[in-house]
């Protein structure tokens, strides 16, 4: 007991000591061990005080003992302020010199390489000194990477030595014994920002996250004698912190420190009382050592930028469910850099509820009040939440009350209008500006020039700073009225969320909002990412609008099955529950049964396929025969052959030499077809198999198995590469460009694999379960089907571009058209989709369609101010 406290085992603040009794060990510290100890790259990337630094002191220790060197720099400690690149090179260095005692004196080294730059000397120090003098694998954890981004010059050149490091060893083996390990508070996009560098996209991302009640057990340790019952104590502790681990070691110090608070029965109560006392009532005099500041600080640092992540964060708190849907924007980043907030299945929400307490709506008014007096904003905010009051509980509303109250924030007021009085100004306006003229009245003995030229510095410097603080209010307007005009936007879309269609007039009110903050995004030079995709998603809802989706009907309102695109894009093949074939012909926008070979008609399929790049198709009838024909041509060919299980798909190469029949109980059959004939290859049979897929234009093929493993064959099903894989993979698709592999695994992720089997990619999917997955030729579209028929359209840097709604069933066909212009998708309907995905993902395709459809709505209600702002 120190000065009559307590002393307590629970640390605050800061790496705990490596004896800790009450260090924490997650899930986190055997994946880093485990991926350092293979020589992996990573990156362990979260928010402040989540247990990085601690995290990495315990790996280090764990290595260590194995042999392995490990350096631990701190880049905080060489500074962002009054430093020069060289400097900082040079700092880096000497950390690495010290840290493996290094036989060199770096100063001379450093000034023998002065005809290199900085960092190719960093580089010669690794290749010429570092690996070289060193016998054992080395690491190199490199801390607070993100202070970084406050220096004074560019350092984008690091990060590519890294990479380079990563790519030497693919040629040098002693580059294998290299690994680097990166911590801080940021993203890997962050590091390299310019366009012109190949983003830094190595290493395997180390998830952080709070304490389990399972992994909490060290702290029962510590809290033993301060409450009769511990593990009651500590679970009420983590129900308020989630877990997050700052707060949960001062929770519980403080309950060391103020035993008195828990003679209590009622252990809940005791708890929250420390918690409402000791951590939110005035917390920012209390808050030692500091964290709710720092994530104060960090939301409130940029006044435009914390506009923008408190009307976001406002969203998240307000919404129904204490959450909001994930997607790419740099508010939801930034949120979660924060710690304020998490990504859970899908969704953000508030991390604890401790900061749901701090960080409340009365705060976020205040703050928001704090950062802008601006009265535009107040006529933005007051129209949106008339737009959304109008929206009747069955959705029907009057035109009229589809027209928010006038404000115009696209455009700025001229600087010469602010600089400069109208023509015919006098005195009368100068005074009505702030500035009023008069005389010069100095000593006799100044001279007047003098006198002028002063007061002219002190009139230039006044109207300088009145025209900053006027253009900082103009961006806090904008900012306020985007993010208005975004939560109409989603609110229409939510409203009528399960009627699959927009009315009228919801639609062009939501296109309004969303139209008006793509163009307030675009004049602010911010993401228009959001408001792009609720555009998007406005688009496709309204019922009555045939421009960017066609329905394929089926005859007599017929069950689709299967359905696909013919290679010359006009056509597409409908399968459906009658066992009959027919061919959509897009031009005239009809459907023709075709005539199948008497046998095949009369047998009565249950499933059929055609290969996109033949003239023959498959089919299965009710007795398990293998068929093959093709069109205009009577006869056709059938294999008696006797299945062991169900068939679950059929499957074939491009050019449909190879047939592959897909069992449900996971294994899987294989048949030629040559000359018309069809034989099944002897000993081809695979066993455990989820799904597969042909490579374009060869017979080799992937598939993905039960155990976890996705493997490449030969067309003679030998074994090329086996690929293990975190989660079992149950949908693929092969981009006929670079044959990579994309598979969506049963914990709902969307991975990427080069074609030698490299994960290049691993993308969180929203939540729902996702079952199907499709490619686009050049791999600029990636689309995966949810189990309600919804499809998410990605582009190349993995961000969601268009949502396009589903039929409410799990789809069966999702393909691209040869060209990339077309996206078909069938479920278990009697229709089935084709969207116009050129128009979906270029929005000056369908902007100028929706700058004309609201300018002449506005027209025909006479709202002239509305038409008149947007569209510019």
């Amino acid at each position: 007991m120190v000065n009559g406290i307590p002393q307590s085992p629970f640390h605050v603040g800061g790496s705990l000591p490596l004896d800790a009794i009450t260090y924490v060990k997650r899930q986190a510290d055997d994946l880093l061990y485990q991926v350092v100890s293979k020589g992996d790259f990573c990156y362990v990337f979260n928010a402040r005080q989540m247990g990085k630094s601690s995290l990495r002191v315990q790996a280090m220790q764990r290595l260590v003992q194995d042999g392995i060197q490990c350096v631990a720099i701190d880049l905080t400690t060489i500074g962002t302020q009054h430093i020069t690149p060289e400097q900082w090179y040079a700092s880096f260095s000497a950390m690495l010199v010290a840290q493996l005692n290094l036989p060199i004196r770096l100063g001379e080294w450093w000034r023998a390489q002065a005809h290199l730059s900085y960092v190719a000397r960093l580089a010669d120090l690794i290749d010429t000194v570092l690996l070289p003098e060193t016998t054992s694998p080395v690491v190199i954890f490199i801390d607070e990477v993100d202070s970084v981004l406050g220096l004074p010059f560019i350092i984008h050149d690091f990060f590519g030595l890294i990479r380079h490091c990563y790519n030497r060893r693919a040629d040098e083996t002693i580059y294998q014994r290299l690994t680097f390990v990166l911590l801080g508070v940021t993203t890997p996009t962050a590091l390299i920002q310019d366009k012109r560098y190949t983003p830094f996209n190595i290493g395997q991302a180390i998830a952080l996250s709070g304490f389990q009640w399972v992994e909490a057990m060290p702290l029962l340790t510590g809290l033993e004698g301060v409450c009769e019952y511990p593990q009651t104590f500590l679970k009420q502790v983590l129900s308020w912190t989630n877990g997050q681990p700052f707060l949960t070691q001062k929770l519980c110090k403080l309950a060391v420190q103020h035993v008195n608070l828990h003679i209590s029965d009622d252990i809940g109560q005791a708890v929250q009382q420390l918690v409402q006392r000791h951590v939110i009532d005035n917390w920012e005099s209390q808050d030692e050592p500091e964290h709710l500041r720092t994530i104060r600080d960090r939301l409130l640092h940029d006044p435009v930028q914390a506009v923008r992540l408190l009307s976001y964060y406002q969203r998240i708190l307000l919404s129904p469910q204490g959450r909001w849907p994930l997607d790419s924007s740099e508010e939801q980043r930034e949120l979660i850099l924060s710690g304020l907030v998490q990504s859970q299945q899908g969704f953000l929400q508030v991390k604890n509820r401790i900061y749901e307490a701090v960080f409340d709506s009365d705060w976020i008014d205040h703050q928001l009040a704090q950062l802008s007096q601006y009265q535009p904003f107040n006529h933005g905010e007051a129209a949106a939440d008339s737009a959304l009051a109008t929206l009747s509980p069955n959705g029907n509303q009057p035109d009229q009350a589809l027209a928010p109250a006038p404000i115009d924030l696209l455009h700025e007021e001229p600087i010469e209008a602010i600089l400069l009085p109208s023509n015919g100004a006098d005195r009368s306006a100068g005074k009505a500006s702030g500035f009023e003229t008069t005389t010069c009245n100095w000593p006799k003995w100044a001279p007047t020039n003098l006198c002028w030229t002063i007061g002219g510095l002190l009139l230039v410097s006044s109207l300088t700073i009145g025209l900053f603080w006027q253009r900082q209010q103009w961006k806090i307007a904008r900012t306020q009225q985007t993010m208005a005009d975004l939560a109409a936007a989603e609110a229409i879309l939510a409203a009528n969320h399960n009627s699959g269609s927009l009315n009228t007039p919801d639609w062009r009110l939501g296109l309004f909002h969303a139209q008006r903050a793509y163009q307030l995004s675009q004049a602010q030079q911010q993401s228009t990412a959001t408001a792009r995709q609720l555009l998007q998603q406005l688009l496709y809802r309204h019922s009555s609008d045939q421009r960017f989706q066609t329905k394929l009907a089926a005859p007599q309102g017929k069950t689709i099955l299967r359905a696909g695109f013919r290679p010359d894009n006009q056509q597409v093949w409908l399968f459906d529950q009658s066992g009959k074939l027919s061919l959509w012909q897009q031009q005239q926008r009809t459907t023709q049964r075709q005539n199948l070979p008497p046998p095949v008609s009369q047998a009565t399929l249950q499933k059929m396929i055609w290969p996109p790049k033949a003239t023959h198709q498959f089919g299965l009838d009710q007795q398990q025969r293998i068929w093959a024909w093709s069109l205009g041509i009577a006869e056709a060919t059938a294999v008696q052959h006797q299945l062991t299980s169900p068939v679950k798909q059929l499957l074939t190469s491009d050019n449909g030499d190879t047939l592959a029949v897909l069992m449900t109980n996971g294994q899987s059959q294989f048949w030629q077809h040559e000359q018309q004939q069809v034989a099944v290859i002897p000993q081809a049979q695979l066993k455990q198999v989820i799904s597969l897929r042909f490579f374009p234009n060869r017979r080799s093929f992937v598939a993905t198995h039960g155990d976890r493993t996705m493997k490449i064959y030969q067309g003679d099903t030998t074994v090329r590469q086996v690929i293990k894989t975190s989660s079992i993979i149950q949908a693929i698709a092969i981009s006929p460009n670079d044959d990579s592999i994309i598979g969506i695994g049963q914990d709902q992720k969307l991975r990427v694999w080069s074609s030698q089997g490299k994960l290049d990619h691993t993308i969180a999917l929203p939540a729902g379960e996702f079952n199907i997955v499709a490619v686009n030729a050049d791999r600029s579209l990636i689309a995966v089907g949810r189990s309600d028929g919804q499809i998410l359209l990605y582009d190349r840097q993995y961000k969601i571009r268009a949502v396009l709604p589903g039929q409410g069933q799990p789809l069966h066909s999702l393909e691209f058209s040869f060209n990339s212009t077309q996206l078909l998708g069938a479920a278990r309907h009697h229709t089935a989709q084709i969207w116009d995905i050129s128009r979906a993902v270029q929005p000056e395709n369908w902007l100028p369609e929706v700058c004309r459809e609201l300018k002449a709505y506005w027209k025909t209600i006479r709202q002239t101010s509305q038409h008149q702002q947007v569209c510019h």
